[in-house]
């Protein structure tokens, strides 16, 4: 195998590399570990994922790419901008109030 075709190799697995560790942490297990988690420290039950809510989430996201303005569906959905390395777990996490404040609200954010 030649220099150019090494060079070549090399060259698209890393960048196939770094698309995989771009998504990485947006699994739809990501998303709910972080809630669990948080849930779990005050005695609320874990969540499941249900595709057919995050199919109508993706949509309206896509309906919103034209002017990217984070306006509610009415669905009771959080709504989030980032860039970079803005994943999944991190967005969540931003969410996800502290103990103190999930002890106080659990009722109302984590149910």
């Amino acid at each position: 195998m030649g220099l150019f075709n090494i060079s070549l190799l090399l060259t698209c697995l890393m960048v196939l590399a770094i698309f995989h560790s771009c998504d990485a942490q947006n699994s739809p297990q990501d998303y709910l570990a972080v809630h669990n988690d948080a849930r779990a420290q005050v005695g609320v039950g874990p969540m499941s994922w249900d595709a057919g809510l995050a199919s109508r989430a993706q949509n309206y996201a896509n309906s919103r790419t034209g002017d990217c303005n984070l306006i509610h569906s009415g669905a009771g959905e959080n709504l989030a901008k980032g860039s970079g390395d803005f994943t999944g777990r991190s967005q969540t996490t931003t969410m996800v109030p502290t103990n103190v404040q999930a002890d106080k609200c659990a009722d109302t954010i984590l149910k």
